[in-house]
């Protein structure tokens, strides 16, 4: 298969009577074939378990994952309005 995502669990943290469990989504591209390939890992969220067996799932905001975005649609943007001002001409 060329594409693969997933989630994975990191290695669990404990922290006083908690442990911490980070989960990552993985999107892995294989090109048959070929030596290696391109693997990709972004936040998901956190799962925090407690001595009482109780489980909590945080999610995660991929902070770098939005300013990305921001910056790919004002590029865009200031693409499509430069444009949008010399097609006049």
């Amino acid at each position: 298969m060329f594409v693969e995502v997933e989630t994975r669990a990191g290695d669990p943290i404990s922290v006083g009577d908690s442990k911490i469990i980070p989960l990552a989504k993985v999107a892995q591209l294989k090109i048959p074939g070929w030596f290696g390939g391109v693997i990709w890992n972004r936040p998901v969220a956190v799962v925090v378990q407690t001595d009482d067996d109780e489980e909590q799932v945080v999610p995660v905001r991929d902070i770098t994952r939005v300013a990305q975005l921001a910056i790919f649609g004002s590029g865009l943007f200031i693409v499509l309005m430069a444009w949008l001002i010399t097609r006049g001409r």
